[in-house]
């Protein structure tokens, strides 16, 4: 049954109505539905905050020769910036894209539930944004042989920057072989045993129906505390917000990008 609940929650926009099942069972459905789309949009919300770590510039001390108070305290000067040019282009394009998947019904809205726009970001790589759309935003925003490699490169930081913020949405706790028996929706729901319904608090099966009284209960519900895929509450996706990220197996991945490629992408485009 928890097999069967995974699926079902995956497909539950398009198949609640075509399912005859206990009403309990359809409570449960309905919640973890509830908090897989939570878990969706916070996802979303993080993807289009992310800023890859190597933009980011620490505060400059306000004092300059001779003592001097600068008056833009803890400013930091434009030309450092400058030497990021490509990388902010790249960042702004990427949005662009997500933005408008998202407002495309594209995403959590799909048809699919989101299944092919998760899955692609999760990818990276030239699953989405590949080569060819550089060709035509080089055409409003002409670069260099040199600068469009730098920006490519950049374009490929933002992808891998902003995986594992879908990494529980397309993880699969199903028993299914996903990469044998190819499907279409999600199957990362966690449905614990003391969730099931049709279990009585040892963990076995009931061998009479759910009460009444229990079928209330359910379909009344709690408020999602997080996402069905693992995602805390936080409204975060800004670097200066606060977000909890990640699930119980991966509570301290780390979220900056590899040091040596950041210095190497740093150099080319102050080469450029």
């Amino acid at each position: 049954m928890r097999e069967a609940i995974i699926h079902m929650v995956g497909q539950w926009r398009t198949t609640k109505d075509n399912t005859n099942i206990d009403k309990a069972v359809r409570a449960l459905c309905e919640r973890k539905w509830e908090e897989l789309n939570q878990s969706k949009i916070e996802a979303e919300r993080l993807i289009m905050g992310h800023y890859p770590s190597h933009l980011q510039r620490p505060s400059e001390p306000n004092v300059g020769p001779g003592g001097a108070t600068i008056l833009n305290k803890g400013s930091t000067r434009m030309e450092s910036y400058a030497s990021q040019v490509l990388a902010w282009m790249a960042m702004n394009l990427y949005r662009h894209w997500v933005g408008q998947h998202i407002c495309a019904d594209m995403a959590r809205y799909a048809e699919d539930e989101g299944f092919a726009f998760y899955h692609a970001v999760a990818t990276g790589g030239d699953a989405y944004l590949p080569g060819s759309s550089v060709e035509g935003f080089s055409q409003f925003f002409p670069l260099s042989s040199k600068a469009r490699r730098s920006f490519e490169l950049q374009m490929g930081f933002m992808k891998e920057g902003v995986k594992h913020y879908v990494a529980n949405l397309v993880r699969n706790r199903s028993s299914l072989d996903t990469k044998s028996f190819a499907i279409a929706h999600l199957t990362c729901v966690k449905v614990e045993k003391h969730e099931m319904p049709w279990l009585d608090g040892s963990g076995k099966g009931k061998n009479k129906r759910v009460h009444e009284e229990s079928d209330e209960e359910d379909e009344e519900g709690t408020a999602p505390s997080g996402g069905g895929g693992g995602f805390g509450g936080g409204r975060g996706g800004l670097p200066w917000e606060g977000s909890d990220v990640g699930d119980e197996e991966d509570d301290d991945k780390d979220e900056t990008e590899d040091e040596d490629a950041k210095e190497s992408a740093v150099e080319a485009m102050e080469d450029e």
